[in-house]
């Protein structure tokens, strides 16, 4: 078992549940345990079996998250649309489906289990949204996450794109709400922000006005609580431009947005910013004559 990754995983997960060295010492002492989370011992898994369950875990769901945060973290970017491969989708399904022990629940197993199948459905019949049990499923794990694991945000992020857009945000909002009674680390308030980037993008594509307006001024409350990051201070500000002239098409608001578009040159690579021109453009947004 991997210490290192092991003492990390349940220092993540005691800080997340507001749980307390003594909460999870059993018959070791806080002295012993603190040493544990600092990687200068091991202990044994009849020790890390009784802490997981003030931890609020299942053993096996300890165990599965410790393998699943180490191994194929790669395999899951392609089930994105934009990278989707369908021989990687079916590898990663196949070894999920290996982890799995007769009598034994993992609801982070079972619930990636079940999407990935959806996704494999969806592409195969040229649906657009999961089956309404996939995101009952889904919705049901998501309502007890106070903090997403990497491969848990990678699985959500992914799955805001096949439910529709009034689930996801009702996600993301959550998501926020739970933020506000916990002290989060600024790597986290970064993937809250992504999410609600991702919502603000589809409801700009669908039009959906209310939405994009909440989605980014969440946006706009949340990068104050973290040190500036230039690109998602760009996301911000290009949504706020496009979600003012979709509300007021002037052209004034209008000129203000490709201002915004043009100003991305000074942050993006050039064919990073000339791919975003031409969505752009594509989207509907703005015209080829705008950007000359």
């Amino acid at each position: 078992m991997a210490t290192q990754t092991l003492n990390a995983l349940v220092k993540h997960l005691r800080h997340d549940r507001g749980v307390t060295l003594e909460d999870i010492r059993g018959d070791w002492s806080v002295a012993s345990m603190s040493r544990f989370e600092h990687g200068d011992i091991e202990l044994a898994d009849s020790v890390i079996a009784q802490m997981a369950i003030p931890l609020g875990l299942d053993y096996e769901d300890l165990i599965y998250r410790l393998i699943l945060s180490e191994d194929n973290l790669e395999d899951w970017r392609y089930l994105a649309s934009e990278d989707w491969n369908e021989e990687n989708a079916v590898h990663l399904l196949t070894q999920l489906n290996a982890l799995k022990v007769p009598g034994m629940r993992n609801d982070f197993l079972a619930v990636a289990t079940a999407v990935i199948k959806e996704l494999l459905s969806i592409h195969d019949e040229g649906r657009q949204n999961m089956a309404p049990e996939v995101v009952a499923q889904l919705d049901q794990y998501l309502a007890n996450i106070t903090e997403f694991s990497r491969l848990e945000g990678m699985l959500f992020s992914l799955s805001l794109e096949y439910v529709p857009l009034a689930t996801g945000w009702q996600w993301v909002a959550r998501q926020i709400k739970m933020m506000d009674k916990l002290a989060v680390e600024p790597q986290v308030i970064r993937r809250v922000i992504s999410f609600c980037a991702a919502i603000g993008e589809r409801a700009a594509i669908e039009r959906q006005l209310d939405i994009m307006g909440k989605a980014t001024a969440e946006m706009r409350c949340l990068t104050q609580t973290i040190p500036e990051n230039a690109m998602q201070r760009y996301n911000l500000v290009s949504l706020e431009a496009l979600h003012k002239d979709f509300a007021d098409p002037s052209p004034a608001n209008h000129a203000h947005l490709i201002a915004v578009m043009k100003a991305g040159a000074l942050i993006f690579a050039p064919e990073v910013h000339q791919s975003i021109v031409q969505y752009t453009i594509a989207q509907g947004w703005a015209t080829a004559e705008d950007f000359q």
